[in-house]
Parts: structure tokens; C-alpha cells; sequence
């Protein structure tokens, strides 16, 4: 009897790590910045300039294909771009770069396949705009 609680509790643990939800954090690095940074507010970027960013997981217990989607504010939000990126223990970012991007809004969206993890709003804007 002892045995089969204790193997119950190990399967309920490991079903619970399996499907612990996947969670991490944005960091945008700008022009001449040597190291990543944290936003917690809408990321505002000159449409001449080039923005890499980076997310980083929280605690990744299996290798996954993760999709990676730019999408701009029409009148709904639509596809610019996607691309996947194997995530491991080992490899726990996926990153990209943002550049030559019309005026707008846009957001990173990150993807498990199934399931949204995380998404990041940003700003494309000229000098125009500031007149």
C-alpha cells in the first residue's frame, strides 16, 4: 500500500513538472549597448534604427520547437513574420532583430505550438512623428 501512494505521488510530480507552464522575460538591446535590458513598458523604437531582442525561460524541463511571430496592428493584428527556435535546458532564449520594420504597432509573440507564453508590444515611429 505504502509503495503504490509513493507511486502515485512520484507520477502526480512529474505530470505536474510536464505541464508546469512556460514563462520567461523579454530584454531589448539598443544601438551601442553592450549587454540586454529589461522592459516592463512598450518598447518605442526609430524605424532607422536596429533593435535585437532576446527572451529568456524560466526553468525549461524539455527541449521544444518554440514559434516566434512579429505581428503588426492592423485592424487586427496580422503575420509579419515567424520563424521557429529549438529551446533546451541548455539553450533557454530564442532572440531575433528588429529592423526595417513601416511605422506602427507591433509584438513579439512567443509560442509553445499550442499555447501563448509571452508577448511584447513595441513602437515603430520616425522623426516625422515628433514634429
Amino acid at each position: 500500500m505504502r509503495q503504490r501512494i509513493l507511486a502515485c505521488a512520484l507520477f502526480a510530480m512529474l505530470i505536474g513538472l510536464r505541464c508546469a507552464k512556460l514563462e520567461g522575460d523579454f530584454g531589448f538591446k539598443a544601438p551601442f549597448d553592450d549587454h540586454y535590458r529589461k522592459v516592463s513598458k512598450v518598447v518605442e523604437i526609430k524605424s532607422d534604427e536596429k533593435r535585437e531582442w532576446v527572451f529568456v525561460f524560466k526553468n525549461v524541463t524539455e527541449s521544444f520547437d518554440a514559434g516566434v511571430f512579429i505581428m503588426k496592428k492592423e485592424i487586427v493584428w496580422a503575420e509579419v513574420m515567424h520563424n521557429r527556435q529549438r529551446v533546451s535546458k541548455e539553450q533557454n532564449v530564442v532572440y531575433g532583430t528588429i529592423e526595417d520594420l513601416p511605422e506602427g504597432k507591433y509584438k513579439i509573440v512567443i509560442t509553445d505550438g499550442k499555447n501563448v507564453i509571452a508577448e511584447k508590444e513595441f513602437l515603430i515611429y520616425s522623426d516625422e512623428d515628433i514634429q
